[in-house]
């Protein structure tokens, strides 16, 4: 942590590893004065980092080894004690590796005599540490889509793919076990248990796998650390989905798949838990997509999906994602 008012401030942080990469050339900042700079690396990768931030411009430059790659790295700018978080540089590299994809996917429910297109040939790919929003009106195939990739459901046709495993020849255990280690879901409504505390509701996912976060740390993350000994009833609905969070993301998931997940709530109940969510994919690299009918949370993303009528409309690409503060809707 570096204090003072001089005109270039600069910091070493040494870490215990012995790999090093190069962080992103720049992150942008808001153009003012800094008293206070601080970062907070989670990734583990550098022995040697440095940066610096300027008055004159409205850039952080960070650099550290001689590889150039994208890596996630949580910068906090606090002005006069006011905090501006700023999540990540750049996008994930075009080589980093696919977590998820489908290919030529479609479902077909049968109602009686009846068939409903769901999902019409989609191919997408997501890849490892995205962020990703996925866009869509009521009935184009985005939460079937979800469930698809989440492995609650099978494709009428096409493939599906968890990096080398083919989801759509995965016997009901294998999907079982896919879901349980890989998969972390939010959904618009909580599900809690109501006779279990927030503690207790998330020590039920870290008891199913190995090596998962204690249910403190979870949700500690989700800023709910005074209130893990109260019941779901006892919770305003934002701290409940915030449980829900805890819950999903305590057995250290790779691929966390949020349905609706400020549906339920108001506003600014919403954007707090859009900000948990981008922060837990910021620091923890968690390959997330947020698939929702608000068209104005797509400005958070580095991707935007949007799906018509059971088919992808556009795959764009967003260079100036928005902090979940900033967003209106």
């Amino acid at each position: 942590m570096v204090t003072g008012e001089s005109e270039a401030l600069s910091t070493r942080i040494r870490c215990d590893t012995s790999r090093t990469a190069s962080l992103p050339a720049s992150v942008h900042v808001r153009p003012i004065p800094a008293i206070r700079l601080a970062l907070t690396y989670r990734s583990a990768l550098f022995h040697d980092l440095e940066a610096s931030w300027t008055r004159a411009s409205p850039r952080l430059v960070l650099g550290a080894g001689s590889r150039r790659r994208t890596q996630d790295i949580r910068v906090t700018v606090a002005p006069s004690g006011r905090r501006i978080h700023v999540r990540r540089a750049v996008s994930a590299p075009a080589d980093d590796p696919v977590v998820l994809e489908a290919r030529e996917v479609t479902k077909v429910y049968e109602m009686g005599e009846v068939q409903v297109h769901a999902l019409r040939g989609v191919s997408l790919q997501l890849r490892s540490r995205e962020l990703m929003v996925l866009l869509g009106a009521s009935g184009s195939g985005k939460s079937t889509l979800l469930n698809l990739m989440g492995g609650l459901d099978t494709p009428t046709a096409g493939q599906l793919f968890y990096r080398d495993q083919d989801l759509t020849a995965a016997r009901d255990r294998d999907l079982t076990r896919y879901r349980r280690e890989n998969v972390g879901f939010i959904f618009q409504f909580y599900n809690l248990i109501p006779s279990l505390t927030a503690r207790e509701n998330v020590a039920l996912v870290t008891e199913l796998v190995d090596e998962p976060m204690t249910p403190e740390e979870a949700l500690e993350r989700v800023g709910l650390a005074d209130r893990m000994d109260h019941f779901p009833s006892q919770l305003s609905g934002g701290e409940q989905q915030r449980v829900a969070i805890a819950r999903a993301v305590a057995k250290k998931p790779a691929v966390l798949l949020c349905d609706e997940p400020t549906g339920a709530l108001d506003y600014k109940t919403g954007v707090k838990v859009l900000e948990v969510i981008a922060r837990i994919n910021a620091e923890l690299g968690t390959t997330t997509a947020i698939i929702t009918h608000n068209v104005p949370v797509g400005a958070m993303a580095e991707r935007v999906v949007t799906l018509s009528d059971g088919q992808i409309a556009s795959d764009e690409h967003n260079d100036k994602p928005v902090p979940a503060t900033e967003l209106r809707w």
